[in-house]
């Protein structure tokens, strides 16, 4: 099976995605789980491309979000700029760890979405994830204008893809 060809189930959730291993061709989910009594929510955040797929379950305060958003519509692509979205901890005793990274990797203003987590637990459970997909300066604008507009509630999804033209080496 070629990758265009591949379909995966999402580890997590009940979606199958397809055409997800093309070498140029992204698509992150944010989902929202559960909203706690201190205005914390549980989301899940799965990227998927370039022959990669991952997700981390986290909780965050709501805030967060459209901070992260709006960073990445402001995003230029300049020499060592980057955009964090960072949720749980890499302490030893915490559960789990994610890091969502837009950034410049090379001279020339290429860029990538670095998927980051980490999953403490039992071996069945436990995971640890990074890597890098490539992705064009406009498409995180447009994410982070989508992403801008996007309602976090419980039981909402935000779906973002983008294609790039060039690959990762």
């Amino acid at each position: 099976m070629n990758h265009s060809d591949a379909q995966i189930a999402a580890v997590g959730q009940n979606q199958t995605y397809s055409s997800t291993f093309e070498m140029n061709f992204l698509r992150l989910t944010i989902d929202a789980l559960w909203q706690d009594s201190d205005a914390m929510v549980e989301i899940r955040v799965a990227l998927i491309g370039a022959g990669y797929a991952a997700w981390e379950e986290v909780y965050l305060y709501p805030d967060t979000i459209p901070l992260f958003a709006r960073q990445l519509t402001a995003f230029s692509g300049g020499a060592r700029e980057e955009v964090v979205l960072e949720a749980g901890s890499t302490e030893p005793n915490a559960h789990n760890w994610l890091r969502l990274r837009a950034h410049v990797i090379d001279s020339v203003g290429h860029c990538a979405l670095q998927f980051s987590s980490i999953r403490r637990g039992a071996p069945v459970v436990a995971h640890h994830f990074d890597f890098s997909l490539p992705v064009e300066v406009a498409a995180l604008n447009d994410m982070g204008k989508q992403l801008g507009s996007w309602s976090l509630s419980t039981g909402a999804t935000f779906t973002f893809e983008a294609r790039c033209d060039y690959v990762l080496s």
